[in-house]
């Protein structure tokens, strides 16, 4: 999603007035919808990966 602004993020919660979206990790913020110009695409936002099961990808028995 883009902003008239210029801000590129994903939308994380809709509001009746204004859409929250995340711009970068622990960083959200909230704007106006007359303020989106451009859905980029729609993504599913799958888990994070864990140090752990990072790990257990890198061994080979």
């Amino acid at each position: 999603m883009i902003t008239s602004g210029g801000i590129l993020g994903v939308v994380t919660n809709v509001k009746e007035k204004t859409v929250v979206i995340r711009v970068a990790e622990n960083v959200k913020i909230e704007v106006l919808k007359s303020a989106l110009t451009t859905v980029t695409k729609t993504v599913k936002e799958e888990p994070k990966e864990t140090k752990e099961s990072k790990d257990a990808k890198g061994k080979t028995g």
